[in-house]
């Protein structure tokens, strides 16, 4: 059994996709979003949180 070879977390991207848009982000930004939300963001999970990721992203725009 062959193990892919893992990325350097400093440049791994988790991508999540919304409606028909896609949303990339840093390993940095992910790193902020699972401190301000105090929870940690797995992939399966992104999608879930991804409507409430765009809210906070507007929310921390203003």
């Amino acid at each position: 059994m062959r193990i892919a070879h893992k990325k350097s977390r400093k440049h791994s991207m988790k991508q999540c996709r919304i409606g028909n848009n896609s949303m990339e982000m840093s390993y940095e930004e992910t790193l902020v979003l699972e401190i301000k939300l105090s929870v940690s963001i797995t992939f399966q999970q992104c999608r879930d949180l991804s409507e409430l990721v765009v809210q906070r992203k507007n929310y921390w725009a203003h």
